[in-house]
């Protein structure tokens, strides 16, 4: 199992995190870029673009795509619900259960809880952990995590 901690820049005029690992290191850094819509771009502790999260236009509810290498390898969308926000995963067959607008939830397959995110109640800026089943998994529930994020602030109007 892997824990990872997601630190909000308090000084940043586009959204910005650093991820750190358990032993405090940063080991990916997700920058926000002026476009169209949200997009984020993932970098690993070497500083090289592992991933971009773009904002699908023109959509009724917020959409991201996840593209690695240039190609498209997944979306998260928000679906239409009245109780509880809910979000359709097109990536590995994993699905989002939990309580989402309080950062309490799980990501899982059909079989396995592939991730658990929580936010630290007590804390100056948004801080989230992260614990993540399978050390493989690491950098895709990075993704489904920082998508999330930016549609819960887009829906809030940040």
């Amino acid at each position: 199992m892997k824990e990872l901690i997601i630190k909000e820049k308090i000084m940043s005029f586009l959204d910005s995190y650093d991820v750190y690992d358990k032993n405090g290191d940063v080991i990916y850094r997700i920058k926000g870029s002026i476009s169209l819509g949200h997009c984020f771009k993932v970098y690993n502790k070497h500083d090289e673009e592992v991933a971009i999260l773009k904002e699908e236009l023109l959509k009724l509810l917020p959409s991201f795509k996840i593209i690695v290498n240039d190609e498209c390898i997944g979306h998260i969308k928000k679906e239409l619900t009245f109780l509880r926000p809910k979000f359709n995963i097109e990536f590995k067959g994993w699905k989002v259960k939990g309580n989402i607008w309080e950062w309490d939830y799980s990501i899982y397959d059909e079989r396995n809880t592939i991730a658990e995110i929580s936010k630290k109640i007590i804390s100056f800026t948004d801080t989230y952990t992260i614990k993540v089943f399978n050390d493989e998994d690491e950098l895709n529930v990075l993704f489904i995590v920082a998508a999330i994020d930016a549609i819960k602030c887009s829906q809030s109007g940040n």
